[in-house]
């Protein structure tokens, strides 16, 4: 797999799951957009993967299907913190704009529960896992290959 394919592979998959995850409580497009460019994600992913030959092609594929994933992912954690918060789970990493995260800032956080934490780095880690996996997967020494012969 060439350099650049394997960023770009990893620019939409981690970097577009993270910029949803960052903006999720921002109207930055109407929510018709934002499911119509999921579904076009999902679906460009599915049948370009399926029908892909060479492994850097199904990595950019992959990616594609990543940003979908972490989206219901963001979608079901919402649903629990409102179970247990009756409101959505604040976003507590460094750069999000529901906490403050500056030294003068510190101990100002009094709103944010253990179940936001929890939630919070379950996604960045989800994300992560999702986005490297797929370099592993379809990587130089990738596992796909090994999985699919030993299939065979």
């Amino acid at each position: 797999m060439t350099d650049k394919i394997l960023i770009s592979g990893l620019v939409i998959s981690f970097g577009l799951s993270l910029f949803m995850l960052f903006t999720r409580k921002k109207q930055w497009f109407s929510p018709e957009i934002k499911v119509l460019l999921l579904l076009f994600l999902i679906t460009t992913g599915l049948v370009g993967f399926i029908g892909a030959v060479e492994n850097s092609a199904r990595f950019l594929y992959y990616s594609m299907l990543v940003p979908p994933i972490s989206f219901l992912i963001d979608r079901l954690f919402r649903h629990l913190s409102i179970k247990l918060h009756k409101r959505d789970f604040y976003l507590y990493l460094k750069g999000s704009d529901e906490i403050d995260d500056s030294i003068s800032g510190f101990g100002k956080n009094k709103h944010i529960k253990a179940s936001d934490v929890i939630f919070s780095f379950g996604m960045f880690i989800i994300i992560l896992f999702l986005s490297l996996m797929g370099s592993v997967l379809f990587g130089k020494d990738n596992l796909y290959s090994v999985w699919v012969n030993y299939l065979n």
